[in-house]
C-alpha cells in the first residue's frame, strides 16, 4: 500500500494574525490523484481528503492536520456505493470530532479513527437536493426537491455526545399550498435556527412571480414555523456562481453575483416572522470584471464565503492574480446614502497553482487556503484582521488609518500628513484639501490646496496618500485644534471602476498640537516692527474710503491678520500708513506698518515676535496654497511679493526696545537700585566731605556702566553686527589693553614715593580691582584722590607726571574708544537689520555721553592751560618791568 509521507511540518497557526503564513506542507508520492481542502473544525483542526491513481474508486483517505501541527492519517476509507462518481465525494468536518462523507443522494459519518457510526444518511425521495454543513456547530442540513410531489423537504440534523444521530427539525414545504413545479436550480442556506432557501424555475411554467430568466425566489424559514407554505420574494438577475448568507441577531444578509454585468449585489433581510414572512432591500456595491472561475471546476463552485460575525469574502481575478474583496455588513451599513460602499482588499499570486478556488476556508478572521504545488500540498493562513472595513470616525470606510490621527500629539511645524487605504489606489482629477484651526469656535484656514503634485504623492505599495505641506504655516502654534476637509472623489481604486468619497463631515479628521514648544533662545523678549504693502487694486480701494472708512479698514485688517498668524490681536498694532511709488507698476501704493509685541501671560500664542513676523511673512509670500489672508476682504489684496518687510524705523524700535526693557522686572529692578544707590553714595560721599570731589562717583559709575554696555553689544549682538562686528571687536580689545597698561605704568611711577608706597600697600585690594575696571577709561583712576567722603583711600596723592598721564591717557581713551564706537554706534542704528536691542541703545547713550563729556572736559583743559600759561607769561613780565624800574631808581 502505497502511503503519503510527510516531510515538512509547520506550526499550525489559524488565529495567529499575518499576512502569509504557511500553516503545514507535506509531499505525496506519484500515485496520489487529488486533494481536497475540507474544511476546519471549531478546534482548528484541518480535515484533508485525498485519492490515489490506481485505487477502486470507491475508497478515499483523509488527512487531519491538528492544531499543533500533527497529522493523523485515515487511509482508504470504503464508500457504500460502487456506482458513484468519485469525484462527488463530499467529506466534511462535523464538530466535534467526526467526519461527514457526502455521495450521490446518500452520507455517513465516521469518528477520527476511521470507525464508521452511520451509513444510512439518505435522501433518496429528492431528485434534486443539497447538503450544508455548519462547519463551527454539530449541525448539518440536507434539503432536496421532489418533482412528484413538487415539495421542497428540509431536513437537520445533529450529532449526539454518544455519536448517535438526531433530527432537529423537518419540514415539507410548498407555495401557497400548491406546488412548486419545475425547479431547474436551487441553493439552500443554513442560517443560525432559520433555513433559506434560493431557486429557479423553468419560464415555460408561467408565473406573475417570474418576470425574467436571470431572476429567482428567495424564501426563508423558520424551524419552529407551523407554516409549511413558503413567501418569496425575487432576487433579480442572480448567478448561482456566487451567492452566500449570513446572520446577524436578528437580521440577515445575503452577497450574491448578478448573471449579466457581474455587478455585486447586498440585500437586506428583516421581519422575519413565524409565518416565513420578512423585509428584504437590495443595493449595488460596484461592479468588477473577471469572477474567479478554473475550467477545473464546476460552475456552481461558490466564490462569495463568509466571515464568521464580520461579512464576506469574495473572490474575484485581476491580471491573473487571484484577489479577495472583504465587506464588514456586521459594522458598516451599506443602505447609508451618505457614504459608499468599500471593500477590503488582498491580492494573492497564484503561480499556476491548483485547487484554490473551492480550497478556501475562514476562521474567524483568517483565511485558510489549500495550495498544490507539483507533487507538495501547502496550505497557508492570510490574517484578515488590517484590512476588513470598519467604520470610523472619519465617516469614511474605505480609510484605514490617518497620521495624525486623534491619539497623536504632533509636534508645531509637522509637515506630513498620512492616510493609508483598504485597498490600492490611483490619483484622480485633483481635488481640494483644506485644514482648519477650530479656535475660539471659530473655523479658520490655515491652508488649501489641490491635491497634486508636490502636495500629494502616493506610496510605492499603492495603499497610501502621502500629503505634503507647508512646514512654518500650517501646524503653527502649540496646543492648537485642528480638522481636515477632503472634496469627494480624490482617488480611485486602482484595481476596481470606484472613486473614494471624500471627509466631509466637520470635525472627522481631528488633528492636535503639543503643548510642549521649545522656542528659540534669542529674539524671545524682542517686539519688531514690520512693514506689508497692498497691491494696485487694494490700494485703489483703500484709496475711495473716507476716514472712517480707513479706520475700520484697518480695525478689521489686524483682526484678520490675527486671525490668519494666528496670534492675539492684542499683540498686534498699527504703527503707520504711508504712501510709496512703485517702480514697477507705475503707482502710488500703501504701506502699512505693524508692531508684534511680546506674548501676554494670558496669550494662546506665547511663541516671540520674531517667530510670529516669520509667520507673517511666509503666509504673505505664500503663492502656491490658499490661507485665510486669501480669502479675507481685508488682507486679500497684501502684495505677495513684497511680504511681511523689517521696518528700519530707529525711533519706533527704540521705542519698543525701552518698552521692552520696562516691561522685564528683573532688569527694571537692577536698574532702579543702581540708580538709587549711585545718588545714595553721593549724599553720603557729599554729608561726609563737602571738599571732596563727590561727583566722581557719577563718573565712576558711568564708566563701569558704559564698559559693560560694549562688552555686551559685541557679545549679545554678534549675528546682527555683520561688518562692523570686528570694527567693535579691535575698538573694544585695544583701549581695553591700553588703558590697563597705562594704569600700570602711573601706578609703577608713583611706588617710588614712599607715602604712595605706603598708601598702595595698605589698600592694594580696592586698588586692584579699581585698577581693572579702569580697562574702560583710566581717568577712573581719580577715585583715588578725589577725597570723597574723608575716606583715606580716596586721599592719594599723584605726582605732576601721573595727573599728565592720566589726563593725556584720558585724551587717548576719546580717540581711540569712545568716537569710534560712537560711529559704530550710528551706523549700526542706521541699518539694523534685525529688531534693535536694548543693548545697542543703552551702548548708544553712554557712547554719546562719553563722547560729550570727555570732549567738554579736554576743551576745558586746553583752555584752562592755555590761559595759565598766558597769565604766567604776563606775570614774568610785570616782574621784570618792576625789577627794571626799580634798578634804575636805584641807580
Amino acid at each position: 500500500m502505497n502511503r503519503p509521507v510527510p516531510i515538512v511540518l509547520l506550526i499550525f497557526v489559524v488565529l495567529l494574525p499575518c499576512s502569509s503564513n504557511i500553516i503545514a506542507t507535506y509531499y505525496e508520492n506519484d500515485t496520489v490523484h487529488d486533494n481536497y481542502f475540507k474544511g476546519v473544525y471549531a478546534d482548528g483542526t484541518i480535515l484533508i481528503g485525498v485519492r490515489f491513481k490506481g485505487y477502486p474508486n470507491n475508497t478515499i483517505s483523509l488527512r487531519l492536520i491538528y492544531p499543533n501541527g500533527t497529522l493523523n492519517f485515515i487511509n482508504n476509507v470504503t464508500i457504500p456505493c460502487n456506482t458513484c462518481d468519485p469525484t462527488k465525494y463530499n467529506p466534511s468536518p462535523l464538530n466535534p470530532n467526526y467526519i461527514i462523507i457526502w455521495y450521490e443522494k446518500s452520507g455517513m459519518i465516521m469518528d477520527w479513527t476511521g470507525n464508521i457510526i452511520t451509513s444510512k444518511i439518505t435522501q433518496s425521495k429528492c431528485d434534486k437536493f443539497e447538503f450544508v454543513m455548519n462547519e463551527r456547530s454539530d449541525r448539518f442540513l440536507i434539503a432536496g426537491y421532489n418533482e412528484t410531489s413538487q415539495n421542497i423537504l428540509f431536513a437537520e440534523y445533529f450529532i449526539n455526545n454518544d455519536g448517535t444521530i438526531g433530527i432537529k427539525a423537518q419540514k415539507n414545504l410548498t407555495f401557497n399550498g400548491v406546488g412548486i413545479k419545475n425547479i431547474i436550480e436551487f441553493k439552500i442556506f443554513l442560517l443560525g435556527d432559520i433555513w433559506g432557501i434560493i431557486y429557479k424555475v423553468d419560464l415555460e411554467e408561467k408565473s406573475e412571480y417570474i418576470y425574467n430568466k436571470k431572476d429567482a425566489f428567495f424564501s426563508l424559514i423558520h424551524n419552529e414555523s407551523q407554516n409549511r407554505n413558503l413567501n418569496p420574494s425575487i432576487i433579480k438577475d442572480i448567478s448561482f456562481i456566487g451567492v452566500s448568507c449570513i446572520s446577524n441577531d436578528i437580521n440577515y444578509t445575503c452577497i450574491y453575483v448578478t448573471s449579466y454585468n457581474n455587478t455585486l449585489k447586498l440585500i437586506d433581510i428583516n421581519n422575519l416572522t413565524l409565518n416565513n414572512t420578512f423585509n428584504m432591500r437590495s443595493i449595488d456595491l460596484f461592479p468588477f470584471i473577471n469572477i474567479y472561475k478554473f475550467e477545473s471546476i464546476s460552475s456552481t463552485a461558490n466564490i462569495i464565503h463568509i466571515i464568521p460575525e464580520i461579512g464576506f469574502l469574495v473572490e474575484v481575478v485581476s491580471n491573473a492574480k487571484t484577489k479577495y474583496l472583504i465587506f464588514n455588513t456586521a459594522e458598516i451599513d451599506y443602505f447609508d446614502t451618505t457614504i459608499k460602499s468599500a471593500s477590503g482588499e488582498i491580492i494573492i499570486n497564484n503561480n499556476d497553482n491548483d485547487y484554490i478556488g473551492d480550497n478556501l476556508f475562514i476562521s474567524n478572521t483568517t483565511v485558510i487556503r489549500a495550495i498544490k504545488r507539483d507533487k507538495s500540498f501547502t496550505y497557508e493562513s492570510t490574517d484578515l484582521t488590517t484590512i476588513i472595513p470598519k467604520n470610523n470616525l472619519l465617516n469614511n470606510i474605505h480609510i484605514k488609518q490617518v497620521y495624525p490621527s486623534e491619539n497623536d500629539l504632533i509636534e508645531i511645524y509637522t509637515d506630513k500628513m498620512n492616510m493609508t487605504f483598504l485597498n490600492p489606489i490611483d490619483p484622480t482629477i485633483p481635488v481640494y484639501i483644506s485644514i482648519y484651526h477650530y479656535h475660539n469656535y471659530e473655523d479658520i484656514l490655515r491652508q488649501k490646496f489641490l491635491c497634486t503634485m508636490p502636495f500629494c504623492t502616493i506610496s510605492e505599495d499603492s495603499y497610501s496618500l502621502i500629503i505634503n505641506l507647508s512646514s512654518n504655516v500650517t501646524f503653527n502654534i502649540p496646543n492648537a485644534s485642528y480638522y481636515v476637509e477632503i472634496e469627494d472623489n480624490f482617488v480611485e481604486y486602482k484595481y476596481e471602476i470606484e472613486t473614494v468619497p471624500g471627509i466631509k463631515k466637520p470635525k472627522s479628521w481631528n488633528i492636535y498640537t503639543a503643548s510642549e514648544y521649545k522656542h528659540p533662545e534669542k529674539d524671545n523678549n524682542d517686539f519688531i516692527i514690520g512693514i506689508l504693502r497692498l497691491n494696485p487694486e487694494g490700494t485703489q480701494e483703500f484709496s475711495k474710503l473716507d476716514k472712517n472708512g480707513r479706520n475700520e479698514f484697518f480695525k478689521f485688517m489686524k483682526i484678520d491678520l490675527s486671525k490668519g498668524i494666528p496670534v492675539d490681536d492684542s499683540r498686534i498694532y498699527k504703527v503707520d500708513d504711508i504712501y510709496e511709488h512703485d517702480i514697477v507698476t507705475d503707482s502710488e501704493l500703501l504701506l502699512i506698518s505693524y508692531r508684534i509685541d511680546l506674548p501676554g501671560e494670558n496669550c494662546f500664542n506665547k511663541k516671540s515676535a520674531k517667530e510670529i513676523y516669520d509667520d507673517l511673512n511666509s503666509l504673505i509670500r505664500n503663492d502656491k496654497f490658499i490661507t485665510y489672508l486669501d480669502t479675507s476682504n481685508y488682507t486679500k489684496n497684501i502684495d505677495k511679493g513684497y511680504g511681511f518687510q523689517r521696518s528700519s524705523n530707529l525711533w519706533e524700535e527704540i521705542k519698543i526696545s525701552l518698552h521692552n526693557f520696562v516691561r522685564n522686572t528683573v532688569s527694571l529692578i537692577i536698574l532702579m537700585i543702581s540708580t538709587g544707590l549711585i545718588i545714595i553714595l553721593y549724599f553720603f560721599g557729599r554729608y561726609k566731605n563737602r571738599m571732596g570731589s563727590n561727583i566722581i562717583i557719577l563718573r565712576v559709575a558711568l564708566i563701569i556702566f558704559d564698559l559693560f554696555n560694549d562688552i555686551g553689544f559685541v557679545i549679545l549682538l554678534e549675528d546682527d553686527l555683520q561688518y562692523l562686528y570686528v570694527p567693535s571687536v579691535i575698538f573694544l580689545l585695544i583701549p581695553f589693553i591700553l588703558n590697563i597698561l597705562l594704569a600700570f605704568i602711573i601706578f609703577s611711577h608713583e611706588i617710588q614715593y614712599p607715602e604712595f608706597n605706603k598708601w598702595l600697600k595698605k589698600y592694594l585690594k580696592p586698588v586692584a580691582i579699581i585698577t581693572f575696571f579702569s580697562s574702560g577709561d583710566v581717568e577712573l583712576l581719580h577715585i583715588f584722590d578725589s577725597k570723597f567722603g574723608g575716606f583715606q583711600i580716596f586721599e592719594a596723592s599723584f605726582s605732576p607726571l601721573a595727573l599728565n598721564l592720566i589726563f593725556w591717557s584720558g585724551f587717548l581713551n576719546l580717540i581711540l574708544e569712545d568716537l569710534p564706537q560712537l560711529v559704530i554706534q550710528i551706523i549700526y542704528a542706521r541699518n539694523f537689520t534685525n529688531s534693535y536691542k536694548i543693548i545697542a541703545f543703552f551702548t548708544l547713550i553712554t557712547s554719546i555721553v562719553m563722547t560729550l563729556i570727555g570732549i567738554i572736559e579736554y576743551g576745558y583743559h586746553l583752555f584752562i592751560n592755555k590761559n595759565i600759561e598766558k597769565e604766567e607769561i604776563e606775570f614774568y613780565d610785570e616782574t621784570d618791568e618792576i625789577k627794571i624800574s626799580y634798578d634804575e631808581s636805584k641807580m
